[in-house]
């Protein structure tokens, strides 16, 4: 299973309208987002890095921005999220799932950061003005991550 599959019900709510899946893999949280991933796999619309400029998007562009288990793999991810939040409208929402460094017990050479539910929070609040609609653990039997959603303001 997916871990965007795992969500899914949970956040689809959310992704109405124009939106992005960035770091989308196989499994695109919806088939008309616009899904980004390095890979070339099916459901892929634009094979890049979607950690760098989305030079291509505009200001304000997408109504959702969702992303699952990608920005534990990057550099910068302050960086990335202020991006993130670049393209999305305001009143849009920011979904971010991704796991938790005490719950996600394997071990993995691409992750780049360990991540904890209030460091992300913190990163949110340093970006820009976001509203946290939800913010909860999502752990159990192969479940180790956690879930983030964020409106963005005016």
């Amino acid at each position: 299973m997916s871990e965007t599959a795992k969500i899914r019900e949970q956040v689809i709510q959310y992704c109405n309208g124009f939106g992005v899946d960035l770091g989308c893999g196989n499994d695109k949280i919806r088939p008309e987002a616009v899904g980004i991933d390095l890979r070339n796999l099916p459901g892929v619309d634009v094979i890049g890095n979607a950690a760098r400029k989305l030079k291509w998007a505009v200001d304000g562009q997408f109504d959702y921005v969702y992303s699952s288990h990608f920005l534990e793999h990057l550099d910068e991810p302050v960086e990335a999220l202020a991006e993130w939040y670049r393209i999305l409208k305001p009143r849009g929402h920011l979904i971010l799932y991704l796991p938790h460094k005490d719950y996600y017990t394997e071990y993995n050479p691409e992750h780049k950061q360990e991540l904890t539910m209030g460091l992300v929070l913190t990163w949110l609040n340093e970006i820009g003005s976001l509203e946290i609609i939800k913010s909860k653990m999502d752990v159990g039997t192969d479940r180790y991550s956690f879930l983030i959603i964020a409106k963005k303001g005016e």
